[in-house]
């Protein structure tokens, strides 16, 4: 019943809902509370998914093709919502009108306050769930990540309606949107500790825990990084790779100029690379750690999805030797290593270049920074 408060009141002229001359001045001038300016920088300085921040930004600005707006385009003839059958479906209706967002945000949004996040002026409500919501929310901790991963799954589950083509991950709008966060934050390295030890299966894609790593070492497996980096310049793409023994010595480097391809498509370029260095050399136990969780999780899946690319195709027949391996993630920023060895690839050589020691110019005393 804490959610139940009396009365109070509060300025609607700025988004803190506290008065200051500068909003009772852009009231009087005619000015919006949230001018464009500021929201197109907010949604900029978004740090979730790229796709999450386009969706964001389309959304503020009437794009997303809904019903609506494909009535606009003369795409359509018919501006219903087919999930509950609303007569107009636009943006606002899918993200927050909608009965599973309704559902989503009530969850999730103070009782008290959630008749007015839901009638808030649209681009009000996303510049203020993208900067300052901790009055309205019950939890504000990474309320951004989560906000913007709500709308895009409640966008995800409008689709597998609309077009009968059902989602993988048959959890809530909250559950996915939390397991989306969960990511992005083990992807910056900045997720708090027991999320790191504690990682579920599910939610990163393996079991992988700091703990579980030390009893590797302990036991003698090898360690094998991977990385990959695509340049702006031309789209080209290079990978690396360093294979370590259970006491940190380096045991192989490896690099290769890739060509013109996706990052993800360069990442499980180098991850099947440096497996097949660790095979050559006749290793039967080694644990393979990458910055790229998309590929973890998939290393990690029972059967690859439809449409999946070849190279992850000869990465998983890689992983089915008979030989002990496991896929983790790791941070990006002990990952290093790899990421240096991809960058001294260039055009010259498509050969993969071999480093039975570390390169000259590497110092290793810089890498000194546990696995990897």
């Amino acid at each position: 019943m804490e959610d139940f408060v009396a009365d109070t009141d509060y300025w609607t002229g700025s988004v803190q809902w506290e008065f200051t001359v500068k909003s009772a001045y852009e009231l009087r001038c005619g000015a919006t509370v949230c001018d464009d300016g500021k929201l197109w920088q907010t949604i900029h300085n978004y740090k979730g998914l790229q796709r999450i921040k386009i969706f964001l930004w389309l959304a503020c600005l009437g794009r997303v093709l809904t019903n609506s707006e494909r009535v606009r385009r003369h795409l359509a003839e018919n501006a219903n919502c087919i999930v509950c059958g609303a007569l107009v479906e636009d943006v606002n209706h899918v993200v927050r009108w909608c009965p599973q967002a309704i559902g989503a945000w009530s969850s999730v949004i103070k009782l008290s306050f959630l008749s007015r996040f839901l009638s808030m002026d649209f681009k009000e409500w996303v510049h203020m769930n993208l900067s300052d919501a901790a009055r309205m929310v019950s939890n504000p901790d990474n309320w951004d990540l989560l906000f913007g991963a709500i709308c895009w799954n409640l966008w995800l589950g409008r689709n597998a309606v609309v077009f009968d083509n059902p989602l993988e991950d048959r959890g809530t709008v909250l559950e996915r949107s939390r397991r989306l966060v969960e990511r992005c934050l083990m992807a910056f390295g900045t997720a708090a500790p027991e999320l790191v030890v504690q990682m579920r299966n599910g939610a990163t894609g393996c079991t992988a825990t700091e703990l579980k790593l030390q009893q590797c070492m302990a036991e003698g497996w090898f360690f094998a990084n991977s990385d990959a980096g695509c340049r702006i310049e031309d789209g080209s793409a290079t990978c690396g790779g360093v294979i370590r023994n259970h006491e940190g010595r380096w045991v192989r480097g490896i690099t290769k100029f890739i060509g013109v391809c996706s990052a993800l498509e360069a990442e499980a370029w180098g991850a099947y690379m440096i497996l097949l260095v660790a095979r050559n050399l006749g290793i039967n136990r080694i644990v393979l750690l990458l910055d790229c969780m998309e590929v973890v999780r998939l290393a990690n899946l029972e059967y690859l999805p439809p449409g999946a690319l070849t190279i992850m195709m000869y990465f998983r027949e890689i992983l089915s030797y008979d030989w002990c391996i496991e896929v983790h993630h790791i941070d990006r920023k002990r990952n290093r290593l790899a990421h240096d060895l991809a960058k001294l690839a260039d055009g010259s050589s498509l050969c993969p270049i071999h480093f039975p020691h570390p390169p000259d110019s590497f110092v290793m005393s810089d890498y000194a920074n546990g696995i990897g």
